[in-house]
């Protein structure tokens, strides 16, 4: 055992040393308690100073410094109050001087061997925890998953009849309001049931990048961002028109907005004020689109700045230090930028600043096919799920196509055997009791090598693909999707 040995006031005491020597440790003389380490310690062996209030200190900066190493301390006073403040301090055991006998040794002895033993102990336990954590993490996945999936259909149930109502144009102006509200609510749920998805690890992290407005990404986020901030704050909006489009996530970009709002409305405190949220085409060259979150509260102190958007720090007591550091990521992952500005006149003003996309046309508007242009189009549509099955079945149908559902694998096949002749697509979803999809869309691929195959599934794409891998020509279709997307999409992949 190698020991560090430090005596009070730097007087050495031979006979102690000779003691521990002569039963095989190896003792190294160290003249202060920040005394350098070779390697190899196993303790320190420390001769207090007489006087409380060195000695205490003297404890406390070596469980500081090395709170690996076990500490054995030496002193003249036998109070048993002063004893317990000692190992209250940090030592492992306290020997009273005359410290040179034989029975000093074995006490160090046992003293860190009972320390290593409970050392030990604490470990094993550590590693117990962790694992059960880790055991813990992996169901509470699987639970999330689960749950997801369901609420994916069930949103698509309520999504679906919402807008399947909003196309009827005699309803009246309130119903159509609190119908819209619904629709809204719902998309909301989606993008926290994908939030959901994504920590299960059955979704990949956004829906993936498309071309789009940063002023329209603002503009559908006023109802959340209205209900999200404190209520003595008040949101201002100067968004651009005919903003030049960027390319990126729409649901990581409302994360990043979202973030910033709270951020500011968290730093105005109980106090309030307004929140400027203002968009528009910088100045550079080449142009950017930027978004511009602004408040009135107290400002970043200048000590501060250099830090902002590192993890876990944060000039608010109660915050987690998380909200800038995620918006940076996602401002980096879009190749944009996000920076404080330090001259902002009163409060806080945080710029992100993103590439416009190479061509700034604006996208084509999308509507519905139309019906009489198309012959009509059959579709097996297999979901175990019924209400969001019976939504995207109106929906269709009112589309014009034909449609034969079932509600299980084993039923789609039944009728798939039936009308195999007459169909032109088969829609799946992804998980399924019974007959997986997988054994599905492997029959009817075996079948009718050309039918159009369509995954409808809450799952991405990319781990959808994965689990359908070696089967050919499968198309995809997030869950829940705008029911009218879900057409056009649908009618793309027939006209490829």
């Amino acid at each position: 055992m190698k020991i560090l040995y430090l005596p009070s006031c730097g007087v050495r005491c031979d006979a102690l040393r000779e003691n521990l020597e002569a039963l095989g440790h190896d003792v190294v003389l160290a003249g202060h308690a920040a005394w350098p380490r070779s390697g190899g310690e196993n303790a320190w062996l420390v001769c207090l100073p007489p006087e409380h209030d060195r000695a205490l200190p003297l404890i406390r900066e070596l469980v500081a410094q090395q709170p690996e190493l076990p500490i054995v301390a030496c002193g003249t006073c036998a109070d048993l109050g002063w004893v317990q403040t000692v190992l209250e301090a940090g030592a492992e055991d306290y020997i009273l001087d005359p410290c040179g006998s034989p029975d000093t040794a074995i006490r160090l002895q046992t003293s860190l061997h009972r320390y290593w033993l409970r050392s030990s102990a604490g470990e094993q336990s550590r590693l117990e925890q962790r694992l059960r954590r880790a055991h813990h993490l992996e169901s509470l996945k699987s639970l999330v998953g689960s749950v997801a999936h369901d609420f994916n259909n069930i949103l698509s149930a309520v999504q679906g009849n919402a807008e399947l109502a909003l196309m009827d144009l005699t309803i009246e102006p309130s119903v159509r309001y609190s119908l819209e509200q619904i629709e809204l609510a719902s998309h909301r749920a989606a993008e926290l049931t994908r939030q959901m998805l994504v920590y299960s690890g059955a979704a990949e992290s956004g829906t993936g990048s498309v071309h789009l407005s940063l002023s329209q990404v603002v503009r559908e986020m006023r109802e959340i961002l209205r209900v999200s901030v404190s209520r003595n704050a008040r949101l201002e909006y100067r968004l651009g028109r005919a903003l030049p489009l960027i390319v990126g996530d729409p649901v990581r970009l409302r994360q990043l907005v979202l973030g910033l709002v709270m951020n500011s409305s968290e730093a105005m405190g109980e106090t309030g004020g307004a929140i400027s949220v203002r968009t528009g085409v910088s100045d550079n060259s080449p142009a950017e689109v930027f978004l511009e979150v602004e408040d009135q509260g107290p400002g970043i102190p200048a000590p501060a700045l250099p830090h902002l958007f590192d993890p876990f720090f944060s000039s608010k007591g109660d915050s987690r230090g998380l909200g800038l550091p995620a918006a940076a990521a996602i401002a980096r992952a879009h190749g944009g930028r996000i920076e404080a500005d330090p001259a902002a006149a009163a409060g806080a003003r945080l710029r992100v600043t993103f590439p416009v996309a190479a061509g700034t046309q604006k996208h084509d508007d999308e509507s519905l096919p139309d019906e009489a242009a198309r012959p009509p189009v059959s579709v097996l549509l297999i979901d175990d799920d019924e209400a969001a099955r019976v939504a995207a079945r109106r929906l269709l149908r009112r589309s014009g196509y034909v449609v034969f559902e079932a509600s299980s694998g084993e039923e789609g096949l039944d009728i798939f055997r039936q009308v195999a002749a007459a169909l032109d697509v088969a829609i799946v979803d992804m998980n399924m009791p019974g007959l997986e999809a997988r054994e599905v869309l492997s029959s009817i691929r075996a079948a009718r090598p050309d039918l159009r195959l369509v995954v409808w599934s809450g799952l991405s794409e990319e781990i959808a693909r994965k689990r359908l891998a070696g089967i050919s020509g499968v198309a995809f279709i997030e869950k829940p999707a705008h029911l009218g997307e879900f057409v056009i999409r649908l009618a793309r992949i027939l006209a490829r």
